[in-house]
């Protein structure tokens, strides 16, 4: 029914492929296309007996819009999914514009430059955590291992935030280690029947289970399920005009519906007790 060209082949990138190639009636042929080939013909020589979704790979940078946009142009694709890097956004978002693919991505563009003072001031706790990550993460920063500008080390020139990403264990290695649960959801609060209302919409997820299911923990898989749910609601047509959009801006209930049936259920309460987030102190 449909061509997805898939953009990355991480973590999420590789639950939502495992998703793809579950719903073939939908992802009858995909690519899965990195920097590192390797990556994608692992992946599919592990998965392929499993789906009737025909699994094809191809090396691609995706820090090059040209090399993207003929790679597009060659595998015509009905939609593109880029889960590679925040920062590849826009070079992958410029490739399909010239080569007339619609695009999916599953994050909001960042700066390569963290320290850019504009990309800060936008960014800053977006996404809150516990005190433990934050001191740890104020740690790096405070000795400059959350840099992304060169520094000469012996005679080499190296990042410290890819060193310390080397030093890091690889996120795929935590799955069959990793146990508990998250929680994710969302408090709207609005007018219904002239009265103010508030509604809490969650799902629990659990990791152990996540890795019985496609070999990944939970953060993953709560990005790579909606990602092939996005993917889906685009190639058939349910979320599909001209112009860009946010997931907001779209029919919530058909992507409501699929969050159900592809493994991320989803609850109400219909009375939340509404709490103050804590913000830590950036400065």
């Amino acid at each position: 029914m449909s061509r997805l060209l898939v953009i990355g082949c991480g973590g999420v990138a590789s639950v939502a492929i495992r998703k793809c190639c579950q719903n073939s009636d939908v992802f009858t042929e995909i690519m899965i296309a990195s920097r590192t080939k390797e990556k994608c013909d692992a992946l599919k020589e592990k998965i392929e007996s499993t789906t009737k979704t025909k699994i094809e790979t191809a090396k691609v940078d995706a820090d090059n819009a040209a090399e993207v946009a003929e790679l597009i142009r060659a595998y015509k694709p009905d939609a593109v999914l880029n889960v590679a890097l925040p920062y590849q956004d826009l070079t992958i978002m410029d490739a399909c514009l010239e080569a007339g693919a619609d695009y999916i991505d599953t994050a909001n563009y960042e700066a390569e430059d963290t320290e850019d003072p504009t990309w800060r001031a936008i960014y800053r706790f977006f996404m809150t955590f516990g005190q433990s990550y934050l001191t740890h993460m104020k740690c790096l920063e405070n000795v400059g291992m959350l840099s992304t500008a060169p520094v000469e080390f012996n005679g080499q020139e190296i990042v410290p935030i890819q060193f310390l990403k080397a030093l890091l264990p690889d996120p795929a290695s935590l799955g069959p280690r990793t146990v508990g649960k998250t929680n994710i959801g969302c408090i709207f609060t609005g007018v219904k029947d002239g009265k103010e209302k508030s509604i809490y919409i969650y799902n629990v997820c659990d990791h152990q289970e996540c890795y019985k299911e496609v070999e990944s923990q939970a953060i993953s898989y709560t990005t790579g399920v909606p990602a092939m749910i996005g993917s889906m609601m685009v190639v058939t047509g349910q979320w599909k005009k001209p112009g860009v959009f946010n997931v907001e801006e779209f029919d919530p209930d058909p992507y409501m519906e699929a969050l159900n049936k592809w493994g991320l259920p989803w609850k109400v309460c219909e009375d939340p007790e509404l709490v103050k987030v804590w913000k830590a102190n950036e400065d």
